[in-house]
């Protein structure tokens, strides 16, 4: 049992990996503690130095304890055990799904997600997604009613971001808002969402339309709201500037958040992660994942078209 838990455990299956993706260390990490000497050694620098910087008192997550851990390569599956005192390494997802009270899907190739979720959801389990929580239409028509049932929460941690949750410690008033630039280095199918989520508590998710004027390796996207509210993203390939909003007001204040606290981000999305977990309350609406996920895959169909203009319904 982790760190400052109290009640029953819920045993949680962790599920990985994809190349790039260093979330089942860090959430793993995070909800059980970790073997210093282990995570030095990991494939992600920058998840050790991060969690070497917080006290022993961040980590554990209300009742959860990650029990057992599966990936596609045995070798990875036995390294995330040892680096975050995980007890079973299964060899199949059917055994973990005989085991677990719920699953994280750790893994960020979002054409994934259907397949290794739905054996989870047809014995009832509950499952967590990690962003995005899937990138075409037929597969959202999948995860529906699991979302409006309870079963499936996807988010970013992003959306958790100290600054965003405290509105910028009170100084920001979301009735004054004229819209946000978000930019970042990525590409946008699989952290497009990281960007809408990330403003989504300040700007709601009333979503009018998206466009995308980008082309080859840029992402232009604006998000216009029902308030008349607007959100563009910019996304470039070839610049590096980490993950960064500007968010402009008509009170003329102008505020600044650079994306860079993954712990806390991730700390928080865990904390919301264990009260869905434990119970039937959704801490995310149901509507609201739906919609993101929508505007997620317009902006890249309305880049196929040209840079049109799309409707979400």
């Amino acid at each position: 049992m982790a760190a400052g838990q109290s009640g029953k455990t819920l045993k949680v299956g962790m599920v990985g990996y994809n190349d790039g993706n260093g979330h089942p260390y860090s959430f793993s990490a995070i909800i059980n503690g970790y073997n210093a000497d282990a995570m030095k050694h990991c494939p992600y620098e920058v998840i050790y130095n991060y969690l070497e910087q917080q006290p022993k008192t961040q980590f554990g997550i209300g009742n959860l304890e990650v029990t057992h851990i599966w990936t596609p390569f045995q070798a990875i599956s036995e390294d995330i055990a040892k680096c975050t005192h995980i007890g079973t390494v299964c060899n199949t997802l059917e055994e973990m799904a005989a085991e677990v009270d719920a699953v994280i899907i750790a893994r960020d190739d979002a054409e994934s997600h259907r397949d290794i979720a739905k054996l989870f959801l047809d014995k009832g389990i509950k499952v967590f997604v990690d962003k995005p929580l899937c990138n075409h239409l037929d597969d959202l028509s999948f995860f529906e009613p699991y979302v409006r049932g309870g079963q499936v929460m996807s988010a970013s941690g992003f959306r958790y971001m100290p600054a965003i949750a405290s509105e910028f410690d009170g100084e920001l008033k979301k009735e004054d808002l004229v819209y946000a630039h978000c930019n970042a280095m990525v590409e946008w199918s699989k952290y497009g969402i990281h960007l809408i989520e990330g403003v989504t508590p300040l700007f709601g998710s009333d979503i009018k339309s998206v466009q995308n004027i980008g082309e080859e390796n840029n992402d232009v996207v604006r998000i216009e709201y029902h308030s008349g509210k607007y959100v563009l993203i910019s996304l470039n390939t070839g610049v590096w500037s980490g993950f960064r909003a500007n968010i402009f007001s008509n009170s003329k204040a102008h505020f600044s958040v650079h994306f860079n606290d993954n712990f806390n981000c991730f700390r928080n999305l865990l904390f919301k992660v264990n009260d869905f977990f434990s119970s039937n309350e959704m801490p995310i609406h149901p509507e609201e994942t739906i919609t993101l996920i929508k505007t997620l895959i317009a902006a890249k169909e309305s880049r196929i078209r040209g840079g049109e203009k799309i409707t979400i319904s």
